[in-house]
């Protein structure tokens, strides 16, 4: 089914060193990956990058505080799902502050909202998520990052009336072995830690190994072979409160 990923419309405000504002169905400033996969150094996406926004539906203004630092600062609709309407009168925050030198960068960035629906009276969900990535080139031949997150999930009725604590880490590098040719890794761990949230849930570890090599037929076609490894508790990815539910 087409959809459509981002459509937002910016404007550029000469005030101090400049403020951007963006609006619509933005691209989220959280995580390490990013939908295109292309962009990324292997084929599957991660555990992590399960835990975070694609995009959402908002408005976020930027500006550059000083000499390669910027932040970010706006509200959403939803704090992980693209809620492109409206259908509550919840509001969610999101912003980032990032420096960026000539080989590494360091950002920080933070989602929070609750989602209240008026009508039901029982339920008053919140989620909030830090996310935090460093990346670097130390050569022309090598990649890598970084990428944490914790994310809180808050939830009283609806079946559950408690809080589920979900740390993440994953660590990623590609090198360039050969020209037009590179291998590349991601290690990765989760720990789901519920607290009454729902009686389907328990304490979680989840494990992930990827292996990914990569070549370039052209300069505008890759071809890559990967293997992955992942050690977990299906319940703890699928479940009905939706706490690593597939990005949008």
């Amino acid at each position: 089914t087409p959809t459509v990923h981002t459509a937002y419309a910016s404007c550029l405000a000469p005030l101090g060193n400049g403020v951007q504002l963006d609006a619509g169905i933005l691209p989220t400033m959280l995580g390490a990956e990013v939908t295109q996969t292309n962009a990324n150094f292997n084929i599957t996406r991660g555990l992590v990058w399960g835990l975070q926004p694609t995009t959402n539906t908002g408005a976020v203004f930027s500006t550059g505080l000083m000499d390669r630092l910027t932040l970010a600062v706006g509200v959403l609709n939803d704090p992980i799902n693209n809620e492109a309407w409206d259908s509550n009168r919840a509001k969610a925050l999101t912003s980032q502050v990032k420096y960026a030198a000539e080989k590494f960068a360091l950002s920080a960035a933070f989602n929070w909202g609750k989602n209240e629906i008026p009508t039901a009276g029982t339920v008053n969900d919140a989620t909030m998520l830090l996310d935090v990535v460093l990346s670097a080139n130390p050569t022309e031949n090598l990649s890598a990052w970084i990428n944490y997150d914790f994310r809180s999930d808050d939830e009283t009725g609806g079946g559950g009336n408690g809080n589920l604590n979900t740390h993440g880490i994953a660590a990623a590098a590609r090198l360039e072995v050969l020209e037009s040719t590179g291998i590349a890794g991601r290690f990765e761990y989760v720990k789901f830690d519920p607290t009454d949230f729902l009686s389907t849930l328990a304490e979680t570890d989840a494990f992930s190994l990827t292996g990914t090599v990569d070549h370039g037929l052209t300069d505008n076609l890759t071809l890559k072979a990967e293997v992955r490894w992942d050690s977990t508790d299906p319940d703890a990815l699928t479940n009905d409160a939706g706490v690593t539910a597939s990005k949008e």
